[in-house]
């Protein structure tokens, strides 16, 4: 009865935010616009979009000026959570913003090595972020050169990964940015045992580790399709947290010689039949992820409806969103400039 009437206000804003999700046939039609002009006014008759496409400008004809937009609204509806919610929900809220945290470290990383600073690329949301991040992104994004990307993040939970990686004289992008992704999928994991109840560590696990076992399963098939990596540099790519898969599974399934070995293998551990199912609707093994991450949320939100369940899978949903409209844009861009589609949907 308390969870009831602790969550039922939070509840109820959120199922008022949910009607403002794009539905299957919103993406149809956005499918339907030709031009990338076109569909960014598509979306400023949206309500969600409406008042950051309704003026479309130059910068619409680049993706970056359509996710700046697009990331904008999601940082503004996790605002709104945060502030509508109670102490006990702010809690789990400003936890979950690590995850876009790491983002922006990413972003700020692939600035530096692309030999520029990468602030004038969050001016839409910096206010938001000096509220949320903990670490100084704006700073950060300032960075002149690795070296000093490193050293901005001194005292945060990745200056000793990469400065070991740094001094090395070896590391190329990748490392860096898979360093980065390790560290934030440990320490999300072990954060939620911190500040969370039993309760909610439960949601947490069924969620983000369904998610962490996607995404492992999913860079495991890409590194294979499409970059016929060895197993030992598979390995190096792998998040080191595993829920439901065990150990001798993903040696399987990193070790597989061929996609079709792979394939088998997946079908045999406990995702396979509901993943399986997802593969024949959509012919697409990313594609099944991406809706089989989607049922999880979907599930957890209802047998769980006064928890933090709910703000868990909407904000899922909203980055879905934001994944997948930037997906039809790309497609766009890509088709006009070479008249084909680019490859899989990315699992988001």
């Amino acid at each position: 009865m308390n969870s009831v009437i602790s969550y039922s206000g939070i509840a109820a804003k959120i199922r008022c935010m949910k009607r403002e999700l794009l539905t299957e046939e919103d993406f149809r039609k956005l499918m339907d616009q030709k031009l990338s002009m076109q569909k960014a006014e598509y979306l400023g008759s949206r309500r969600a979009y409406a008042e950051l496409f309704q003026n479309v400008g130059e910068d619409m004809l680049h993706r970056s000026g359509v996710e700046r937009r697009l990331w904008l609204s999601l940082f503004r509806d996790f605002d709104k959570l945060y502030r509508f919610g109670s102490v006990k929900q702010k809690r789990f809220i400003r936890m979950y913003f690590g995850h876009y945290e790491v983002k922006l470290v990413k972003e700020c990383l692939q600035a530096v090595l692309g030999g520029h600073a990468a602030g004038y690329e969050f001016a839409l949301y910096e206010d938001l972020i000096r509220k949320y991040a903990k670490i100084d992104i704006m700073k950060l994004s300032r960075s002149r050169d690795i070296g000093d990307f490193i050293e901005n993040l001194k005292g945060t939970s990745y200056y000793s990964i990469l400065k070991r990686l740094y001094d090395s004289g070896q590391a190329k992008a990748v490392d860096y940015e898979t360093a980065i992704d390790m560290r934030y999928f440990v320490n999300m994991w072990r954060q939620k045992d911190k500040v969370l109840s039993r309760e909610e560590c439960g949601i947490v696990e069924r969620t983000f580790g369904s998610r962490i076992d996607m995404l492992n399963v999913d860079w495991i098939y890409r590194a294979k399709k499409y970059f016929d990596m060895a197993p030992k540099e598979i390995y190096r790519l792998l998040i080191p947290i595993r829920y439901r898969l065990s150990a001798e599974e993903m040696k399987k399934l990193v070790e597989a010689p061929t996609l079709q070995e792979f394939t088998a293998v997946e079908r045999e551990t406990c995702y396979g039949p509901t993943v399986r199912a997802y593969v024949e609707q959509t012919g697409s093994l990313l594609e099944a992820l991406a809706k089989f991450l989607r049922h999880i949320y979907l599930k957890e939100a209802r047998n769980h409806p006064y928890s933090i369940a709910p703000i868990n899978t909407y904000l899922f949903l909203k980055e879905q969103e934001i994944a997948r409209i930037i997906y039809i844009i790309e497609s766009t861009h890509y088709e006009n400039q070479s008249g084909t589609s680019p490859a899989e949907e990315a699992l988001s």
